[in-house]
């Protein structure tokens, strides 16, 4: 770095990539400029999500995964914002006001978006819309998880199920780990009014709803 033009008493901020030989000092401020884009992308598209506009906010986060084609977290955001969109033509529901209040307060930061949910849930495990939504996000995030390590829906127990119902939920943990997402969602559905006061059950339902959201949103 030339330092022959800068005031005196004026830090140097080094970028740590340049200093390791893994980028020029302009790559390493192309790379920093991309991720600021990144973000402003990022945050006003979950802005637009939070007032409802979501083409725009869709606009805003596909023009983030250009920049960025591998991040997880936009997919997610994607995939997230989507399922909201198309809820928009049915009755309001207290699950998706509380993903849409994740979206708000994560402003495009997926995990923190999870953690806000997780947060709530802790303070009032019976609070089922938030129970709900902080499921189907983790199961939108299990999406991309390793063949073979698909995660269990957060504060899992094993549902009590018998007869039907039993069989029913067998048969969409088994369509679960096969990545079949429509049939697990569907037969855990099924198990659920088989049982409908079963937590466990009614928590894989909207797990599997989660991944099931987020293959629709990369076809």
């Amino acid at each position: 770095m030339d330092l022959r033009f800068m005031r005196p008493g004026t830090p140097a901020v080094v970028d740590p990539r340049v200093v390791k030989g893994e980028m020029t000092p302009e790559q390493a401020r192309l790379a920093r400029e991309t991720e600021l884009r990144v973000r402003a992308d990022i945050a006003l598209g979950a802005r637009m999500a939070g007032t409802g506009n979501y083409a725009e906010a869709l606009r805003f986060l596909k023009d983030a995964e250009k920049l960025k084609p591998d991040d997880l977290g936009i997919k997610k955001a994607i995939g997230y914002t989507l399922y909201l969109r198309d809820r928009r033509t049915m009755p309001p529901s207290p699950k998706a006001e509380a993903l849409l209040d994740a979206l708000e307060y994560g402003q495009g930061d997926w995990r923190a978006s999870v953690e806000y949910l997780k947060d709530l849930y802790l303070k009032n495990p019976s609070n089922l819309p938030v129970r709900d939504a902080l499921n189907f996000a983790e199961g939108l995030s299990g999406y991309w998880s390793p063949p073979g390590d698909i995660p269990l829906p957060p504060g899992y127990k094993a549902p009590f199920l018998k007869g039907e119902a039993h069989a029913l939920a067998m048969k969409g943990v088994d369509s679960l780990g096969a990545r079949e997402y429509e049939r697990a969602h569907d037969y855990f559905r099924k198990a659920h009014q088989q049982s409908p006061d079963d937590l466990g059950i009614r928590d894989m339902v909207h797990f599997s709803e989660g991944f099931l959201a987020a293959q629709r949103s990369i076809e």
